[in-house]
């Protein structure tokens, strides 16, 4: 999870999803929210996000030199995963409501304002703060879904 939430276009979730583990990590989390702490569960989290950090420790250096010196080749590797993985979102998504078709075009529309009103570099004005805090609770709260990449919202 922790290098697929490091890699932009790959989602964390999914890769739980994908290895049977996402029912459980969301009852874990669901559990230690209410207060009630099981040890299973906090094996499960502990082990999750330790191995997450270690990932992201590990590599976050390579990603970042990938990114930078082939940029062209790591983008069209982060659109094909992150297009990897609307099949399982899709059987998520199962049977279409208004609900689902509403809050997919809210998530558009908040990602579309948050690329669009990216912070200015400009000494006038600084950077924009809330902005970043912003796109923080975004990426950090995509990184858990399924379907959804922490990184590459972000990036």
């Amino acid at each position: 999870m922790g290098l697929a939430n490091l890699v932009p276009g790959i989602s964390g979730g999914t890769m739980l999803l994908s290895t049977g583990v996402y029912p459980e990590f969301i009852g874990a989390i669901a559990e230690v929210t209410t207060l009630r702490f099981k040890p299973r569960s906090l094996i499960l989290l502990g082990s999750v996000v330790g191995m997450a950090a270690l990932a992201i420790l590990l590599f976050a250096g390579a990603v970042k030199d990938l990114v930078i010196e082939q940029r062209f080749i790591m983008y069209s590797l982060f659109i094909g995963l992150t297009l990897g993985g609307v099949p399982i979102v899709w059987k998520l998504a199962r049977p279409l409501s208004t609900g689902l078709v509403v809050g997919g075009v809210a998530g558009f529309v908040v990602m579309l304002l948050l690329a669009l009103g990216q912070p200015g570099s400009s000494a006038a004005t600084g950077p924009a703060y809330g902005l970043l805090v912003l796109s923080g609770l975004a990426g950090a709260s995509a990184m858990i879904l399924p379907g959804v990449s922490g990184g590459y919202l972000l990036l």
